[in-house]
């Protein structure tokens, strides 16, 4: 999902679900399948928890000042999915997540902060 801080809309109703991961912890785990134990199976890496995106954008929209007013329109797209990214499929994935994460609020908030150091630092 697209979010601009000067753009108000989101595409999407906002009741999508996703299972968001933090790159650090994707990165921890890719590493961890390229282990004998997922030889050869397909493996979904995948956020410890289920997130409605209007959930998600409201967090952002916090971190940010609370100053932006969100406005949802309906995706154009048919291949979004609205609540699994399961589709029918003969074969078996298995998804794997961190025992332990880096959460979503922290994970913005610090993607913040590195961004506010790179405006500063140009």
């Amino acid at each position: 999902y697209e979010f601009i801080a000067d753009r108000k809309e989101v595409q999407g109703t906002g009741n999508e679900r996703r299972e968001f991961i933090h790159v650090l912890d994707a990165a921890r785990l890719s590493v961890r399948v390229l282990s004998e134990e997922y030889i050869n199976q397909k493996i979904l890496l995948a956020g410890p928890r289920s997130i409605e995106l209007r959930e998600a954008v409201e967090v952002i929209n916090e971190i940010l000042g609370g100053k932006i007013k969100i406005q949802y329109s309906k995706s154009s797209s048919r291949t979004h999915y609205v609540l699994s990214s399961y589709s029918f499929r003969p074969e078996v994935v298995r998804k794997l997540v961190g025992d332990y994460h880096i959460e979503f609020g922290q994970g913005i908030l610090s993607l913040a902060e590195e961004v506010d150091d790179l405006k500063n630092a140009a």
